[in-house]
């Protein structure tokens, strides 16, 4: 590397570790923003737990999980395909007995 690159490289890092300084001066002032946090006094029973949101949030107003709506998605996916395969073939069918006359 000549020395005009290796010049130009020290100038861009000694500008970035710059940077980096000033950037890390402004640390967090507590006193700007204490870390109170209030002790809640509620009943745990009250409150849901994740499961119960989490399985609330992955199930329909039926009662399926998201296992049963992609298992029926799938079933519907499968007999589509067959479907059309068939169609495929019937056409494959035809052209090939217009091409062999």
């Amino acid at each position: 590397m000549s020395s005009r690159k290796q010049t130009l490289a020290n100038q861009v890092e000694e500008e970035v570790e710059d940077t980096i300084m000033e950037e890390g001066e402004d640390e967090f002032d507590e006193d700007e923003f204490p870390l109170d946090f209030e002790d809640d006094d509620e009943d745990e029973d009250d409150e849901e737990t994740n499961e119960e949101i989490l399985s609330a949030f992955l199930t329909t107003e039926e009662g399926d999980n998201i296992a049963i709506v992609l298992r029926n998605a799938l079933a519907g996916i499968t007999k589509a395909m067959n479907i059309q395969n068939q169609i495929l073939v019937k056409i494959l069918t035809q052209l090939s007995k217009n091409n062999s006359n």
